[in-house]
């Protein structure tokens, strides 16, 4: 099942064929951009370029997951369908500067307890 990303009422992409990570409630996968994308690349970008600077740690990682969970208080999850997924966070890795297309994963941790979302049909038809 694929899912939807959205910001503000808006598609920013879709996160295709995922996997999970059921014992963290994580979901995680290629992630297609929409153009509605460009609206917040720019936080995505941080990380990437922590990662690629060797930064990626102790004090300006902190500052990254600020500004990401900020901007996530404006996102959401929903399947391709429309359904809505209850989610305590939403991440892109957004390394298409060197990748190209292929640069792009999605990971969200879902908010349900007891293995709930991965049980139910309706939001996740995925054996991985």
């Amino acid at each position: 099942m694929d899912y939807l990303i959205i910001y503000n009422d808006e598609p920013i992409g879709k996160v295709v064929e995922p996997g999970a990570d059921f014992s963290m409630g994580v979901v995680h996968g290629p992630f297609v951009p929409f153009p509605a994308y460009e609206k917040v690349r720019l936080v995505f970008r941080i990380y990437a370029e922590l990662v690629d600077t060797g930064q990626a740690h102790g004090e300006k990682l902190q500052q990254y997951y600020k500004k990401r969970d900020v901007l996530t208080r404006h996102l959401s999850i929903t399947t391709i369908t429309g359904l809505p997924v209850e989610t305590l966070w939403i991440d892109i890795d957004d390394f298409s500067e060197y990748l190209g297309d292929e640069g792009y994963e999605a990971h969200f941790c879902v908010a349900y307890a007891d293995g709930a979302f991965f049980s139910n049909a309706s939001l996740w038809d995925r054996k991985k």
